[in-house]
């Protein structure tokens, strides 16, 4: 009889220990790994390179011999960043990945690292995304990434303003998306991506009422102030939801800027906001 005590009681003990193994919690590069191995993902990445690839293909068949080739490195990046600023996390991921497989210099390196990191943070993997973090400001000097800058200036601006804007960082965001300001004479941008900014920090009165500050600086023309009204009464629609008064700021913010980069009139830019429209139709932040 106690035999048997015994081993029911053994039994229960081990059943706990396995309890407790299997209950430990999973770390972030082994829930990444999952991620990155899944179905879903994989279907997003053939979805994106269905997608993007036979517009870039067919620009770069039409295209003048003048005109510069389109790195597909910065097409994924500024895809990630917009999906990341509207609440498509995991695609995030997915654009974030393919721009660091397509990244053959330290330009478009820094630039995939950069986004990848705020795809990471965006899904939670914060130390993940800190790392990637590291390994893009590792790469952020050098003469041959100013070269790379000056030829590609446009398309890094607005990947870089957009990913500063989701991160909250106002003043960053505002200078990044200076240049794309300066060349179409859409002087309201930056000022506009700043308030965004705002909102994403703060997605509440206290991001509201900085937002109306902003408003009121003395610098900003009155085209500006009236988007940053028409961006001001999106969100305050959305107060009580933090998450949804984000994807508001986001949308906006990316229609802008995609609308600003079709302005400018080159045929690369054309391409590349046409291929991510496409794919934005095809499924979406939902996916």
């Amino acid at each position: 009889m106690l035999k048997k005590n015994f081993l029911v009681v053994l039994s229960l003990i081990i059943l706990i220990l396995l309890s407790g193994c299997s209950s430990k919690p999973k770390t972030e590069l082994q829930q990444y790994n999952e991620l990155t191995n899944s179905l879903a993902y994989n279907a997003l990445k053939t979805i994106s390179k269905t997608t993007i690839d036979p517009s870039l293909a067919l620009y770069d068949a039409v295209k003048p011999d003048s005109a510069e080739p389109i790195n597909p490195s910065y097409v994924h990046a500024l895809a990630s960043t917009s999906f990341a600023i509207i609440g498509g996390s995991k695609w995030a991921i997915v654009e974030a990945n393919l721009a660091m497989d397509a990244a053959n210099e330290p330009l478009s390196q820094h630039v995939a690292y950069s986004v990848l990191s705020l795809a990471l943070h965006n899904k939670g993997f914060m130390e993940l995304g800190d790392d990637y973090a590291l390994k893009a400001k590792s790469l952020e000097d050098g003469d041959m990434m100013l070269d790379k800058f000056d030829k590609n200036k446009l398309v890094i601006s607005a990947i870089l303003g957009i990913n500063a804007v989701r991160r909250g960082e106002g003043e960053i965001a505002e200078l990044h998306l200076q240049d794309i300001a300066e060349r179409r004479k859409v002087e309201w941008l930056p000022v506009v991506a700043h308030g965004t900014a705002i909102m994403m920090k703060n997605p509440n009165l206290i991001g509201m009422a900085n937002l109306t500050k902003l408003m009121s600086r003395e610098d900003i023309s009155l085209t500006a102030r009236n988007k940053l009204a028409e961006l001001r009464a999106a969100t305050e629609q959305q107060l009580d939801d933090p998450d949804n008064l984000k994807l508001a700021a986001g949308e906006k913010i990316q229609k802008w800027t995609f609308e600003s980069l079709k302005l400018v009139g080159e045929a690369g830019l054309t391409a590349i906001t046409f291929a991510l429209e496409s794919l934005f139709l095809s499924g979406g932040p939902q996916l």
